[in-house]
């Protein structure tokens, strides 16, 4: 049975990724909130921790789990600086609402839900699976959001290592 006093949330970082939260027995799941800014000629898109940051209040989280990424190979030098930039402002707006923090390496949570070695379909499908009746946004696509089911994904972990 779940801890229905329990109130975190998980993070997919980034700007395709993802917020999951737990929270007196219900779900939430949303797209990583962003706003577009334009930088010269370009739109860029920009984590809205503003947004963010209401979100955790209003549901009273108590805790946040996020995913502990790192650069891949293929990644280009520009994607990953950007990234990071995304996930240090994640971390700062958790560390200005006093809230604790912890990270979780991908290995754990796909370990968890035998997703090593899966792509991120396996995830929207492993969703879809565990926890049929919870909303989780659409991509532009039609399908599930990736991020938004990955933070599922993490967050559900997050709740089995605080039982």
């Amino acid at each position: 049975m779940a801890d229905k006093t329990l109130r975190i949330a998980a993070f997919d970082p980034g700007i395709t990724g993802g917020i999951a939260i737990y929270s007196s027995g219900d779900y939430l799941v949303k797209e990583m909130p962003v706003f577009s800014s334009k930088k010269g000629k370009k739109k860029i898109n920009i984590l809205d921790c503003t947004a963010i940051s209401t979100i955790l209040v209003d549901y009273s989280v108590e805790k946040i789990y996020l995913e502990d990424v790192n650069a891949a190979p293929h990644q280009g030098v520009v994607s990953m600086f950007n990234f990071g930039k995304g996930l240090g402002q994640l971390i700062g707006m958790i560390q200005t609402l006093g809230l604790p923090y912890e990270k979780i390496r991908p290995i754990e949570w796909k370990k968890y839900h035998k997703l090593l070695k899966c792509d991120k379909k396996a995830s929207i499908a492993k969703v879809a699976q565990i926890l049929p009746n919870v909303d989780v946004p659409t991509s532009s696509r039609g399908n599930r959001h990736e991020g938004a089911s990955e933070a599922l994904l993490i967050l559900e972990y997050a709740k089995e290592i605080n039982k």
